[in-house]
């Protein structure tokens, strides 16, 4: 009985071994579930149908927007998996989670669907898919820097921090204070979208996290070191915002 109990544990070890090293096999190796790859630039671009006719324009300006940024890398190399018939993108999503692209190592997934003219859906919302395209490369840029123990989720560096700074570099660094925080006066809850002139919209507690952190690096000149270091709380900046510190 022991004999025959200790036979259907190794067995058990032995698959769920197996299971794990074919989910990271399938996760890092896009190239399994899709047809076709495109390179465009540094990133190379997984796809099942013909590319649509603007992505290489989506794609020069989505890296145009965070090139400004010191985490900004221009040899790194990205994949771009396109959610148009791939089963990747499924597969992707039942391990990180539901959202609008997922961001992991050197690699950004759609998870919504595309529509012409450079948009996208989720959610119910119309998106720029240059805006998310450029978001998902700046988190690859944070795990280029930290590595892989210590960029999110395993570097457990705050969420405003870690979300506040990508957005920052997408979206708040093209408007001033008064927009943001006129935005942020809008009524409505955190998890309500906010659309800006350019064309970005995001949810409103991030429009507060990047706000927060575009005082933090124009106005107390922090790098993204201090950002990320740091041992002030989003509410003591809010605070300093507040009595204009």
């Amino acid at each position: 009985m022991i004999k025959r109990l200790k036979k259907i544990l190794l067995w058990g070890v032995v698959s769920l071994g197996t299971g794990l090293v074919i989910l990271i096999v399938l996760l890092t190796t896009p190239s399994i579930l899709y047809a076709s790859h495109t390179t465009i630039g540094n990133i190379e671009v997984y796809h099942n149908q013909p590319l649509p006719s603007e992505l290489e324009t989506i794609v020069q300006d989505a890296l145009s927007r965070v090139s400004s940024s010191k985490l900004y890398d221009a040899t790194m190399k990205h994949d771009l998996c396109l959610n148009d018939g791939s089963k990747y993108p499924a597969l992707v999503e039942s391990v990180l989670g539901a959202d609008v692209f997922a961001a992991f190592a050197n690699k950004v997934v759609v998870l919504g669907d595309h529509e012409k003219e450079g948009k996208f859906r989720k959610w119910g919302e119309t998106l720029s898919f240059e805006q998310f395209l450029a978001h998902g490369l700046m988190h690859n840029y944070q795990y280029e820097y930290h590595g892989f123990f210590g960029a999110n989720p395993l570097g457990n560096h705050a969420r405003w921090k870690w979300e506040g700074y990508v957005d920052y570099q997408v979206i708040g660094k093209h408007y001033d204070m008064n927009d943001l925080t006129t935005a942020l006066e809008a009524p409505g809850h955190d998890f309500d979208w906010l659309s800006f002139k350019g064309g970005e919209s995001t949810i409103k507690m991030h429009v507060k996290y990047l706000t927060i952190v575009k005082y933090a690096i124009e106005s107390k000149g922090w790098s993204y070191h201090d950002l990320i270091t740091s041992k002030l709380s989003i509410a003591d900046l809010e605070s300093e915002m507040d009595q204009g510190l």
